[in-house]
């Protein structure tokens, strides 16, 4: 007689087999996915940031990031802007502060630093130059 036992351990093995390496190539292609999408919106916005220091919108950023290059839905897309509803402005030193000059001052000195000075190297706060008129300018970097 004809034993049928005798494949159906190998035959099973194969079937989970197959099945567990199509699930785990859908879980990493998801995950990846979303990884290199993330990535790749994230360096556009950095890319029209800094290509514009003039006052952008929404309305602006919908009209830049919408590239046949850039395949992202809406909703992930102004996720974070949905209630973003007046326009902003950006300046070139990375601040919402367009006419006013933007400083870095410590919370012991009495001078007030560029961004690259190397007199000093840690407890820097940004702050507008306007407020504070009592600070002078640091010799190194104001030169």
């Amino acid at each position: 007689m004809y034993n049928r036992q005798r494949g159906s351990l190998s035959l099973e093995a194969g079937l989970v087999m197959a099945i567990f390496l199509v699930l785990l190539m859908l879980f990493y292609g998801v995950v990846y996915g979303y990884r290199s999408q993330k990535i790749a919106f994230e360096v556009a916005t950095l890319f029209v940031l800094e290509k514009n220091t003039e006052v952008l919108t929404e309305k602006d950023f919908d009209r830049k990031l919408n590239s046949p290059l850039i395949k992202v839905e809406k909703g992930y897309v102004f996720k974070a802007m949905n209630r973003l509803e007046e326009e902003f402005s950006y300046n070139v030193n990375g601040f919402s502060y367009p006419l006013e000059e933007v400083v870095f001052i410590t919370d012991y000195g009495k001078m007030y630093h560029l961004p690259g000075c190397p007199t000093v190297k840690k407890s820097l706060r940004p702050v507008i130059k306007k407020d504070v008129p009592h600070l002078t300018p640091c010799s190194l970097c104001h030169k």
